[in-house]
């Protein structure tokens, strides 16, 4: 299935009577991801009921479109063409994006600290990344008709993709790459008579 546009998904959460928007639901999904929180099956389901009050286990078609909306996150995450965005319409009243850009950030923060991180241990550029994550949540209580800027507020998106990009490169691909090197180095140093012989000779 493909990943659903901003308009599609909305209209199918409307369907089911959700109080939230698409960008609550790929913020959510997107911070649980980069802070290596891996949602497949049951624990799609649970964080979707947990965070934003959304029973999708009756709901068999809105779950198939969440679950490719999930699958499409990790893959724009993963991918080396940097295609993840986050789910913001392009058009529209000004204020209605920014508020849905707000929200989107309050949500990617919600399903960031979902994950086992320890953020004692984070760098300085991820402190200060998500700092700003949580400035941009409350955006749209400060913005007046004077600060309108659609070039702003553009550029505070690619920002975002930015952060997301980095987080899961430092939080999730770095530390797996590093795991599977150590991995790689412990069975070249066991002794050849002492490894596990191939899986067809195994009894």
């Amino acid at each position: 299935m493909e990943i659903p546009s901003f308009d599609e998904l909305d209209e199918l959460l409307a369907q089911y009577g959700a109080e939230f928007s698409p960008a609550d639901v790929h913020g959510l999904l997107s911070g649980c991801h980069c802070g290596g929180f891996v949602l497949s099956g049951d624990m799609l389901a649970a964080m979707l009921l947990e965070s934003l009050d959304l029973d999708v286990y009756g709901n068999l078609e809105l779950l198939a479109v969440l679950q490719a909306l999930n699958s499409g996150i990790a893959s724009s995450l993963q991918s080396n063409d940097f295609d993840f965005v986050p789910m913001i319409p392009d058009e529209g009243d000004f204020f209605e994006r920014l508020n849905l850009f707000s929200r989107w950030c309050e949500s990617f923060i919600n399903g960031f600290s979902a994950s086992p991180l320890d953020e004692a241990n984070f760098g300085e550029d991820i402190q200060d990344a998500l700092e700003d994550l949580m400035t941009f949540s409350r955006l749209s209580e400060q913005t007046d008709e004077a600060d309108q800027d659609e070039t702003s507020l553009m550029e505070l998106q690619e920002y975002c993709k930015v952060v997301a990009l980095m987080l899961y490169t430092e939080l999730v691909l770095i530390p797996l790459e590093n795991a599977e090197k150590a991995l790689q180095q412990v069975e070249q140093t066991v002794e050849p008579e002492r490894r596990m012989p191939p899986s067809s000779h195994r009894h």
